[in-house]
């Protein structure tokens, strides 16, 4: 708790520096940005009152108040993107380009901070050691570091739409594993997932059609939703695209698990050796949490 406060007062205190910044150069066209930081900036405050009110009420009653101020706190960011609601995005490629100059400002000032994570940085200019490789999905819901509460150098991400296994997602892993020993890798799908509802629109409606290089992303995750189609539409009823594309989802890790743990002479070795460990799971958009599959 003290450490969400802490990151909280240093975004508060980095936005009253990039709003006095913005409004000391007004014009007409940076009120989008002017009015970007005041949201942010009082985001900000909202996150503050609510983890003030979690430590008063965790005193008395510590799982209700837990559990009520996070959902509240996660409202506030998660739900409209964090600090930005949908209708201060960038309408540009430029605005939004300067949207991540901004960030990387803010991020060069906090090196400075005392936070336990950037405190680490340093160590990490000359060398890595990942706890854990994770093959996820390109989907801009699933923030790997955030998901697993991870911080710098704690994880080697891998991502690709469908969360799909290439010999470069192949190649990216066996470079993980032997160069810094790392023994866990995790195949990380998700509930939703574009690339696989994409497949299955596919099967139900074989005229659709994607770019090729779309489409390669779509034929690599068609192996193991067919059966599945094929098991759905046996009976000759209409299929429930829905409840396809949920079980798809958790096929298709699995399949990019065992396409991981055969498909690679390096990776086969460590694994029977027990120097590796290739493990499946889907995160869940609406609640937060992952769920690690069977293998």
């Amino acid at each position: 708790m003290a450490k969400c406060l802490g990151r909280v007062f240093n975004s508060l205190d980095s936005h009253l520096n990039g709003l006095k910044m913005a409004k000391s150069c007004q014009t007409s066209s940076n009120s989008w940005l002017i009015s970007r930081y005041y949201l942010r900036y009082f985001s900000c405050l909202t996150a503050i009152y609510l983890i003030f009110i979690t430590i008063f009420e965790m005193k008395t009653r510590p799982s209700q108040a837990m559990v009520k101020n996070r959902d509240l706190l996660f409202q506030s960011f998660d739900n409209q993107g964090p600090f930005m609601p949908n209708d201060t995005r960038p309408q540009t490629g430029l605005e939004a380009l300067e949207l991540l100059r901004d960030g990387n400002a803010r991020y060069v000032d906090s090196l400075t901070s005392t936070d336990e994570y950037m405190q680490r940085r340093p160590e990490l200019v000359k060398d890595q050691n990942p706890l854990a490789i994770i093959l996820g999905c390109s989907d801009a819901r699933v923030p790997v570091e955030i998901v697993f509460d991870q911080g710098l150098g704690d994880l080697f991400v891998i991502r690709v739409a469908g969360n799909v296994v290439a010999p470069s997602q192949i190649g990216s892993i066996e470079f993980a594993a032997e160069a810094f020993g790392t023994q866990l890798v995790v195949v990380l799908g998700h509930s939703k997932c574009g690339a696989v509802t994409a497949c299955v629109e596919t099967l139900i409606n074989p005229e659709q059609n994607y770019s090729p290089n779309l489409q390669s992303i779509v034929d690599r995750i068609r192996p193991s939703v067919y059966n599945l189609h094929e098991l759905a539409t046996a009976n000759g009823q209409d299929v429930d695209a829905d409840e396809l594309v949920d079980r798809s989802i958790r096929a298709n890790v699995r399949m990019s698990v065992s396409q991981l743990k055969h498909g690679s002479r390096a990776l086969e070795d460590l694994t029977s050796s027990g120097q590796l460990l290739v493990v499946g799971a889907e995160y869940d958009l609406e609640t937060g949490k992952v769920r690690f599959l069977d293998s």
